[in-house]
């Protein structure tokens, strides 16, 4: 009996380029906002809110590089991951959009009530560039679960459904596994 050895693809190769683009992005900003948490520590002094960029920083980097291998070659395994680190990037960047929000307040706050405390003039672009780069992660982290999503649990890729073919028994594989059909004679 002859074997038909056939290589389905992954759902999000459709996506290949989408991966890519956000993967880019989020890799930069991930890079800038470790850098900002650096600045902040030189500039302040270490403390929990400085070391905090970098460790976000980390966090945007790891979702860029799962992205940018999701665009490589997609697989059930950094579609997923991807999925997962996008929805915790998310979480983390609005987190760091709000907390920058209340330091702008809290900062305000104390330059108006004390002649004698001066604020840094750098302290407040610092802040405002990472609100700014915390919205774009945002923005991306939500591109990249949706695309994560559709390229995986809300896939229909008419290759991975079995065969009506007659005399030809099949299964569709997992992903990236190989499907071996026997024909009758």
């Amino acid at each position: 009996m002859p074997t038909v050895v056939v290589h389905p693809r992954h759902p999000a190769s459709r996506y290949r380029c989408s991966f890519t683009v956000v993967g880019t992005f989020q890799v930069l900003i991930g890079l800038i906002c470790a850098i900002l948490g650096v600045v902040l520590i030189i500039q302040f002094g270490t403390s929990q809110n400085s070391s905090s960029g970098i460790g976000t920083g980390i966090l945007y980097t790891i979702t860029g590089i799962l992205a940018l291998s999701a665009g490589n070659s997609p697989s059930q395994c950094n579609v997923i991951a991807g999925m997962v680190f996008a929805i915790l990037s998310a979480i983390s960047a609005a987190a760091n959009i709000a907390l920058g929000i209340m330091a702008l307040e809290l900062l305000a706050h104390y330059s108006r009530q004390s002649s004698r405390y001066r604020v840094n003039e750098s302290a407040y672009a610092i802040i405002i560039t990472v609100i700014v780069v915390c919205v774009f992660e945002f923005i991306f982290s939500i591109a990249h679960t949706i695309i994560s999503c559709c390229g995986s649990c809300c896939a229909s890729d008419p290759q991975t459904t079995p065969s009506t073919h007659p005399g030809m028994v099949s299964a569709p594989p997992a992903y990236g596994q190989t499907n071996i059909s026997e024909v009758r004679k």
